[in-house]
């Protein structure tokens, strides 16, 4: 396999296959290609274009984001593409997206070479690592990646059904207080960064690429155990499903004041929630503490969208 500067790649050992970047005469075949490989596969494009109206205005608008979104490359094989991908130059990274292999071209190390295609465009540009982003149920293209070497980045949170009561958790010494937006932001993101220092070092150069720690709106609250502040939490609800995100001092983790303060901060949330799930700041919080949490009724679960990384320096 040989790689030029331009990008083009020769697949030497699949005759008449290349590797060649996407021009804006490709735009409306990738588009076409990428409604027919995401619909079923990828949750949230699946969802997003359910909806007749909705999936012909996405149609529309695909080309132009693809457009302006990236470098394209596709993988021609007897003048048909047959699969592509794209990558945003990010500070740190590289973001890989919108990887798509056509159904008959499948496992025939199609996937494997536009990744490494990417990693090698990437190296050229002067990144450090590669990002990209699968759906939990992608199984197939989660197991390429981690054979290439991409790390899911903290990819569990906690669910709790509806109905379900958590007053077995002990809550003596504990009191919440809610903040200021721009106070409370500020107090969250430096417990999310020493919990990263902590339990997700690894993947701490990268962090500022990527927005992580919180979304936008909800509510801050500072978290006191006897007076003594050991942490902070976000709070936001979004069509009866409410999100919470607590980040604390380490010594913290999985102690049963993780429950008292899930317990306090949602009796003083004055709303009511079908579902609730809970994202602990770092990998080594949530498995510190998903023992107790399961032991009040919460489940763990994957995100639907994982982040993963992988240095190429």
């Amino acid at each position: 396999m040989m790689c030029s500067g331009s990008g083009r790649i020769d697949i030497m050992d699949m005759p008449e296959t290349m590797i060649l970047p996407v021009t804006t005469s490709d735009l409306l075949t990738i588009t076409r290609m990428t409604f027919d490989n995401m619909t079923g596969v990828d949750r949230h494009f699946t969802r997003i274009t359910r909806n007749p109206l909705r999936r012909l205005a996405e149609f529309m608008k695909m080309p132009l984001y693809l457009a302006l979104a990236g470098q394209g490359y596709k993988v021609v094989r007897d003048r048909r593409t047959i699969g592509c991908a794209f990558l945003h130059s990010r500070h740190t990274s590289a973001y890989v997206f919108n990887v798509c292999v056509n159904r008959p071209y499948r496992r025939q190390g199609i996937g494997r070479l536009l990744m490494e295609n990417m990693e090698s465009v990437a190296r050229q540009n002067g990144h450090l690592w590669m990002a990209l982003q699968v759906d939990d149920g992608n199984i197939p293209a989660q197991k390429l990646y981690k054979e290439m070497g991409y790390q899911t980045y903290h990819p569990h949170f906690m669910r709790l059904a509806a109905g379900t009561s958590i007053s077995r958790a002990v809550s003596s010494g504990l009191a919440v207080e809610s903040l200021p937006a721009y106070q409370g932001g500020q107090l969250f993101r430096r417990y999310y960064n020493t919990e990263v220092q902590t339990g997700d070092l690894w993947a701490m150069p990268i962090l500022n690429d990527f927005e992580t720690a919180v979304r936008s709106g909800g509510i801050y609250w500072r978290c006191n155990l006897f007076d003594r502040e050991i942490g902070c939490a976000w709070i936001s609800e979004k069509d009866r499903r409410l999100q919470l995100r607590l980040a604390c001092q380490p010594d913290y983790w999985g102690h049963v004041t993780t429950g008292g303060l899930i317990k306090s901060l949602l009796d003083d949330w004055d709303k009511t929630s079908t579902e609730i799930e809970v994202y602990l700041a770092s990998s080594a919080h949530h498995r510190a503490a998903e023992p107790l949490l399961t032991s009040l009724g919460f489940e763990s679960h994957f995100q639907w969208r994982m982040l993963m990384f992988k240095a190429i320096e």
